[in-house]
């Protein structure tokens, strides 16, 4: 018989849909104490939702009535921070019991205060179990969406357990979609923090997932080694703490156990897992567990020519898993279902449960779409961009400004660029006093921003010259290619790596801002090599800005009749080399026509440069490294000045996190 591999359940860890409420310190008694003594009030809601907390480890339906007093109690003042806790909690809870259409709705409504008063860490929670919810489901592109939406608010927060939690979420994914090894990478990252805090669920859970994408990988013995371990940490847990949360854990670890024991023909041996794993999921109403252990019994059967207890599994894993829409297990049920009806010449049934399959094939396709990771991340970062207001109000003052009447025009040019500049110079105040950033990250941002009052200088200037040549439409473009640029830089800002593809987007905003400024003296060429895939490779941002500048503003290009800016982007011994090249009249000549004006200037864009580069550098194996070159001394008869930047190949991981490769 023809059948596919058995269905893998992945650790969904149950707490990671809220924020971590914990009371350092706070016993039940005392908080018993807090709710009975107080009549109201923040503290009151506080209390009763850390007791659901307490109480879900031990008795679930007495948690569930802290948090329905919580909630009650939020509303009733007002405190939208309890309220959003108490929803996600129900969240929680809707969504162990597969009651997801009701675990959607209060989850929304907890995303939409969440978002009103700027609360990240309940953004994270929710955002969390949305896509617990939609993996669940199979719908894998919404599940990613919101898992790296939580990862974001969780990284905006400061708060490294969550970004554990968003690490081992999106692992998941990357497992799904069958990129096994960026999986184990996340699996690994959210590891190391589990360890240093000793959550032994999540250590738990990132075994047991590790493993799952080991043998996928084809890596059988490590695979074992990592359940193994796995499974005695889950045993020490419930022996410490029978929960509910720690039974299910189990039973999950028990359960891919099954499936290799399964996949390996050792079927005694798979059955006792699979039927531990099983009872537990039936104790604690875990219907989602209940319906893939029960599609792998069936699967099991069916290969042992057990038709009867097959269909008898089959039939009730679809029954569980339609009743919580979980159409990833209908379809892989059904699937097995047509297989097996088949094989006995039932071609009647075995054509109904193959509409079935299809059903839900093309339901999931519809819902997920054959789209990559890197493509949903770039999806998410594009959408952030209606975060940056100020910017796009600048833009929408340069439209008002073209509708304007004429007589109006230049008044309305320096009104839009004095907005532009003063919104942007607000953003990067922003950035600069973000105190909450880790010192090396602090330090490259205000050497990134060495080069804005410069700049905004020259562009104030740029304006005042086409206002008081009465040039109004030079100096709308003008600003609308700033707008861009200033937009290109804010966003970069808030980050250590960007991708090479939005850098060489901002370089050809630079490049057109000042072709236009200088009246098109210079022409630039920026040349990718085939084999680099620029949306995949990070570099810091505006590396080469400075030297650019050097070339335009001061004077190298002088001497050429048309000036050439050429930027070439090519790899070599897994190195990414970033050559920039002027026909200018080189470094010494242009000192002499400047005397030590250039000389001073160089200078100061080669020490900014060396500084980021240090910190960048700072406990890297393998560090970034500048040259700088007359091309007078090395080609006879050509002039100008060439630099060399060779990086590391540094390659997008986790929605910003970096793989570098060694």
């Amino acid at each position: 018989m023809s059948c596919q591999r058995f269905f893998g359940l992945f650790i969904l860890l149950f707490f990671s849909g809220g924020e971590n409420y914990a009371q350092e310190g706070r016993s039940i008694d005392s908080l018993l104490q807090v709710v009975n003594k107080s009549v109201g009030g923040i503290d009151k809601v506080d209390a009763l939702n850390h007791l659901y907390e307490e109480y879900l480890k031990k008795d679930t339906a007495q948690a569930m009535v802290y948090v329905r007093a919580a909630l009650r109690e939020a509303e009733l003042i007002d405190y939208k921070k309890g309220i959003v806790r108490s929803c996600n909690y129900y969240g929680r809870q809707y969504r162990s019991k597969g009651k997801y259409p009701e675990a959607i709705e209060i989850l929304l409504k907890a995303l939409r205060i969440s978002k009103s008063i700027g609360y990240l860490k309940g953004l994270a929670g929710s955002h969390s179990q949305l896509g617990h919810i939609y993996f669940d489901q199979g719908k894998f592109a919404q599940c990613a969406d919101h898992y790296f939406k939580a990862y974001d608010a969780a990284e905006q927060a400061n708060s490294e357990w969550e970004m554990a939690i968003g690490l081992t979420s999106i692992g998941k994914v990357y497992g799904v979609q069958g990129e096994f090894q960026k999986a184990i990478d996340a699996f690994e990252e959210a590891l190391a923090v589990y360890e240093v805090i000793n959550d032994l669920s999540g250590i738990a859970g990132c075994l047991n997932n590790m493993a799952i994408d080991y043998l996928n990988l084809g890596q059988a013995e490590k695979a074992f080694d990592f359940h193994s371990r796995a499974l005695e940490i889950k045993r020490q847990m419930l022996v410490a703490d029978p929960s509910r949360q720690n039974k299910s854990l189990l039973a999950s670890s028990l359960t891919n156990i099954g499936v290799m024991y399964s996949e390996h023909d050792a079927t005694e041996k798979a059955i006792l897992y699979y039927q531990e794993a099983l009872d537990i999921f039936e104790e604690i109403g875990n219907q989602y567990g209940e319906s893939v252990v029960l599609v792998n019994l069936g699967h099991m059967q069916l290969k042992g020519n057990n038709s009867d207890s097959a269909f008898a599994y089959l039939h009730k894993a679809i029954e569980i898993a339609m009743g919580i829409s979980s159409l990833n297990t209908v379809q892989v049920a059904a699937q097995y279902l047509s297989d097996g009806y088949l094989e006995m010449d039932d071609h009647v049934n075995a054509l109904k449960y193959y509409k079935v399959f299809a059903n839900m094939r093309d339901s999931l396709r519809n819902e997920q779409t054959d789209m990559r990771l890197v493509e949903l991340q770039e999806k998410y970062e594009t959408a952030q961009k209606d975060k940056e207001n100020e910017v796009l109000k600048s833009q929408n003052a340069i439209q008002e400004l073209q509708i304007n009447q004429k007589n109006n025009q230049v008044y309305g040019v320096l009104g839009a660029a004095i907005l532009a500049i003063t919104m942007s110079l607000l953003a990067l105040m922003y950035l600069r006093g973000n105190a909450q950033r880790k010192i090396t990250r602090v330090e490259q941002k205000l050497l990134r921003l060495q080069m804005n009052p410069h700049f905004i200088f020259n562009a104030l200037i740029a304006i005042q010259s086409y206002t008081l040549k009465n040039k109004p439409g030079e100096a709308a473009h003008y600003i609308a290619s700033f707008a861009k640029l200033m937009r290109s830089i804010l966003e970069s800002s808030r980050k250590e790596y960007i991708s090479l593809d939005k850098e060489i987007k901002t370089l050809e905003y630079y490049f057109q801002l000042q072709q236009l400024r200088f009246e098109d003296k210079f022409d630039f060429k920026i040349h990718l090599d085939e084999s680099i895939k620029s949306k995949s490779i990070l570099i810091p941002p505006m590396l080469a800005q400075p030297f650019i500048e050097n070339s335009l503003e001061h004077g190298n290009l002088q001497g050429s009749e048309q000036g050439r800016v050429n930027c070439n982007f090519f790899i070599r011994h897994d190195m990414l080399y970033f050559e920039l090249e002027d026909n200018g009249i080189g470094r010494q000549e242009s000192a002499k026509n400047k005397k030590m004006k250039l000389k001073s200037h160089q200078s100061l864009a080669t020490k900014i440069t060396e500084e980021r580069l240090s910190i960048l550098n700072k406990g890297k194996r393998n560090a970034i490294k500048l040259k700088i070159e007359d091309l007078d001394l090395t080609k006879e008869g050509q002039t100008g000045t060439k630099i060399t930047f060779s990086l590391p190949l540094i390659y997008n991981g986790k929605d910003g996190h970096l793989i570098a490769k060694n």
